[in-house]
């Protein structure tokens, strides 16, 4: 025997050894003994010293499905358990429901009572088994119209809840077009429609009613959405123009424009409903900008100021150490130069109020106190004076001969003393 004809044999062993098994598993006696009839044809195809050896196995694949045919306990077991699917499809009625496989099945069960061999089925019992295929095909019929029911009422109700549900939802949508809640709730309500139970003609009329909806609200979002990129422009402009004036000049005067500006465009923005989320976003991080560019504005008037009054308060002091040096009219003209420009420039400051009291009662220390600049001033000029009416003196008493020389005149220890012998003499 040829290796190719050994394999065919065990082929066609293994062939007879599933059938066997589904023998044993199904009802579909009308396929299985078309397969079988063919499968003993098949013996042909093989050598005759392989028909001894094939005979065996198919003989057995027959008398399994001749036992099956006539086994009344497999019939009762089989027809008990189309009944308990039944019987559990009537717990989920609203599931699916393959009523073509069901009557299939019963379809089976009465093949399998008509065609056992030579009527081997008790008369008593193949009469129970007509009757159970009767009452089998009539709980079919009773579960696919209670189904059909139950489904229609679930439909109608499902489809009345759905159709109040969608008509709010389009007119709040359509009423309140920028809200995004109302936007999500018709997304919500399309997946609704999708999910529910509902007849093809229902599931229709909902989703043209959604769809119209969808269009309203979409032509409307344009239509604020265009009109929203205006308003944006106006505030964006404005606020730009105010954030490049502040970059450019950077003076504590213009940032206390800034915020006269501003406050008025905040309030506006806070109650402004006719911007986009995006627009309200980018607007307010100009804002944020802006009073970030202010508080650095000031922060450097702050270090300004700091400056120019440590500046001032130096000079001052300076000012004060020469004041206590001045011995000459000379010494005396420049201190009080020094005291006019650093009054002008203290004028001239941009410094807090408080400072600039504080800076002008310390000027006018320097000017008016016992040390200033007027005493300086009132001594130096009584000192001139008292020379002039010397040199005045010295010259009467040479014109009328009474010339006083140094070593002659008395130790008198003053001037004041000096102008009282003078006077003394003239008389």
């Amino acid at each position: 025997m040829l290796e190719s004809e050994k394999q065919r044999i065990t082929d066609f062993e293994e062939e007879c050894q599933t059938l066997i098994q589904s023998i044993t598993n199904t009802a579909d006696f009308k396929g299985l003994q078309t397969e079988v009839t063919e499968l003993e044809r098949s013996i042909d195809d093989f050598s005759k010293h392989a028909h001894k050896q094939l005979i065996s196995p198919i003989q057995q694949v027959k008398l399994t499905l001749h036992n099956r045919i006539n086994d009344e306990n497999a019939l009762t077991a089989y027809i008990n358990d189309i009944n308990s699917q039944i019987d559990s499809y009537h717990r989920r009625i609203y599931s699916f429901i393959d009523f073509n496989e069901l009557r299939q099945q019963a379809k089976l069960v009465k093949f399998w009572i008509t065609n056992n061999s030579n009527n081997r089925f008790k008369p008593k019992n193949k009469g129970q088994f007509h009757q159970n295929v009767k009452a089998m095909y009539s709980e079919i019929g009773k579960l696919e119209w209670r189904q059909k029911k139950l489904r229609a009422e679930r439909s109608t109700q499902a489809y009345s809840t759905l159709l109040n549900e969608v008509k709010n939802g389009v007119n709040e949508a359509i009423a309140h077009p920028a809200k995004p809640d109302n936007w999500e709730r018709l997304l919500d309500l399309k997946q609704q429609i999708k999910k529910a139970y509902l007849e093809p003609n229902q599931k229709t009329e909902l989703h043209s009613l959604l769809e119209n909806g969808f269009k309203k609200v979409k032509q409307q979002r344009a239509d604020f959405a265009a009109k929203a990129s205006l308003i944006y422009a106006s505030y964006n402009d404005e606020l730009s123009n105010i954030l490049a004036k502040l970059e450019t000049e950077a003076t504590r005067e213009v940032a206390y424009e800034g915020i006269a500006l501003v406050k008025p465009i905040r309030a506006s923005l806070r109650g402004e409903r006719g911007l986009l989320k995006v627009h309200q976003a980018e607007l307010y991080a100009l804002l944020e900008n802006i009073s970030s560019t202010i508080n650095e504005l000031f922060e450097q008037a702050k270090q300004t100021v700091s400056r120019e009054y440590h500046q001032i308060r130096a000079d001052i002091e300076r000012l004060d150490e020469e004041i206590k040096k001045v011995k000459s009219t000379s010494l005396l003209d420049a201190v009080i130069q020094s005291h006019k420009r650093l009054q002008k420039s203290l004028n001239e400051t941009q410094l807090p109020i408080a400072l600039r009291k504080e800076l002008r009662a310390e000027m006018d220390r320097l000017w008016s106190s016992e040390q200033g600049i007027s005493e300086r001033m009132r001594t130096l000029k009584a000192t001139r004076f008292v020379g002039q009416q010397l040199e005045e003196t010295i010259r009467r008493l040479e014109q009328e001969g009474h010339l006083l020389f140094v070593n002659e005149v008395p130790k008198i220890g003053s001037t004041r003393g000096m102008w009282s012998v003078f006077l003394k003499m003239l008389e």
